[in-house]
């Protein structure tokens, strides 16, 4: 047997292993959230009255910013898998500019392709591309759905993945997992990276479109629970940026110190057209010309508001901080305790930490068997050598 067959092998065992231990409860319902005719609006959450965006459809809302540079390059690429996608989307680097990243071909494309049914997609595409996939795929369609489904976050991905002149690297997720994350933060995976400016490939299905609205909105009442009573625009868009890397291991080794000022800097407009709508929903918020800053209610009341409309994922984590000392009080006791603190801000914080925790460690482990030992000591090596150089590198700034 080959040195990176057995690798890959020894590999697999032991990310199965450290999964084992990480494992987490299953099964918990989402937040439903109802049909409705198209144009949309935003749905409302439990709790919160919400005007309607004045005619205007969401999917402007959330496509402004995502319009695609060459739409026939993209499409190109998408007609190499197989089936139908409820969505499809790209990010990072390759897909937007990144200050202090230099767009070349040389950097990979993530894309993300949501599936009604996993199981079905990936035997069509083992058909399709079979070199596509790590030593996985002679396990066949049924090891590969259930290494996506029951370890990390929910994504399988394979690396290195030829298109046009260049790379790209695409993960899949079932349309019910992704719907899942956008509404209870269940990993912060890709609900975060749909936090930020993405480039729609194939438009989501308006159930993942009304999700989308809601995870937009939760992550405004998020950073505004980490924010001070003034703050200015890039304040909050940093704020919200950062959410999905708060607790990743990855910041730690691995990452560009200025990862979240990189993406902030260079797509500050894309943010504004982004989130604008959303802001003039929120409560308890107001944008002040003259200083061009945000000014937000400071009280107890203002933040339960907040509080309140959080996802279930990140309630349910500040009920586990707050009972650390091994009292069991109640969710509607414990946020009421919580909007009172004076570090309200800090509890928000390590609750929204240890969700992107688990997951990142989970998802990383995952990648080195969906990926092979070899492609993902690659990957990690450039990841590392970027984090190395931005150790020496100012941060930017974001002014525009």
């Amino acid at each position: 047997m080959h040195l990176a067959a057995i690798l890959d092998s020894l590999a697999f065992a032991i990310v199965f292993f450290i999964a084992a231990l990480m494992a987490r409860k299953r099964g918990r319902p989402r937040r439903e959230i109802k049909s409705s005719p198209e144009p949309f609006v935003i749905s409302p959450c439990a709790g919160c009255e919400l005007a309607p965006l004045g005619g205007l459809e969401t999917r402007l809302n959330m496509a402004a910013s995502a319009r695609v540079v060459d739409p026939a390059s993209w499409s190109r690429m998408l007609s190499i898998f197989p089936g139908k996608f409820s969505f499809a989307f790209c990010y990072g680097s390759a897909a937007f500019p990144q200050k202090g990243v230099a767009q070349t071909k040389n950097n990979m494309l993530d894309v993300i392709l949501a599936v009604d049914d996993p199981l079905s997609w990936h035997r069509e595409n083992l058909k399709e591309n079979w070199r596509h996939y790590s030593f996985l795929r002679y396990g066949g369609p049924y090891l590969v759905n259930k290494v996506q489904k029951d370890f990390g976050a929910y994504v399988y991905y394979n690396t290195f993945v030829p298109y046009d002149d260049g790379l790209m690297k695409y993960g899949v997720i079932s349309t019910d997992r992704l719907i899942t994350d956008l509404l209870d933060w269940e990993t912060l995976y890709l609900s975060g990276r749909l936090h930020k400016p993405v480039r729609i490939l194939q438009e989501p299905t308006p159930e993942i479109k009304r999700a989308m609205s809601l995870n937009y909105m939760t992550a405004i009442h998020t950073a505004l629970l980490m924010l001070p009573d003034v703050f200015t625009e890039e304040e909050l868009y940093l704020k919200i940026a950062g959410l999905s890397y708060v607790g990743d291991f990855r910041m730690i080794v691995g990452e560009d110190k200025n990862k979240v000022a990189n993406i902030v800097g260079a797509q500050l407009g894309e943010f504004r057209k982004l989130y604008s709508p959303y802001l003039k929903l929120i409560k308890m918020v107001s944008w002040n010309e003259a200083t061009q800053t945000f000014e937000q209610e400071p009280g107890p009341d203002a933040k339960l508001h907040h509080l309140n409309l959080l996802p279930k994922s990140l309630q349910s984590h500040l009920l586990k901080v707050w009972n650390k000392d091994g009292r069991h009080r109640d969710l509607e006791d414990v946020l009421q305790a919580i909007g009172n603190d004076p570090h309200c801000s800090g509890f928000i914080e390590e609750a929204v930490a240890s969700i992107v925790w688990r997951s990142s460690w989970g998802q990383t482990a995952k990648g080195i068997i969906t990926a092979g030992l070899w492609s993902a000591i690659h990957y990690g090596s450039k990841k590392v050598i970027k984090m190395l150089k931005s150790l020496t590198t100012t941060q930017p700034s974001l002014k525009t």
